[in-house]
């Protein structure tokens, strides 16, 4: 579960967003992230999933495996990452 409103993770940045932090630089190797996903941008309990190619984002109601493990990431990363 995750304790925000609004999150994004961009895959190529290795950054996650929420509502009043983002950190850079993130170790997203161990979140099992499909390698045509570019990003998640999700608000209020709802999101889109940006695919890398010229797909339809596609809406998804419950964050995918992978998204819930870069958040986790995020959750734990040490003080000393790039806050932005």
């Amino acid at each position: 579960m995750i304790e925000t409103n609004r999150l994004a993770i961009i895959v190529d940045d290795s950054a996650v967003y929420t509502d009043d932090k983002v950190i850079i630089g993130l170790d997203f190797s161990s979140c099992n992230i499909p390698e045509d996903i570019h990003a998640i941008q999700w608000v209020d309990g709802q999101g889109e999933v940006e695919y890398r190619d010229t797909r339809h984002n596609l809406i998804v109601t419950e964050l995918p495996d992978w998204a819930l493990a870069c958040y986790e990431q995020f959750k734990a990363a040490p003080e000393d990452l790039p806050l932005v």
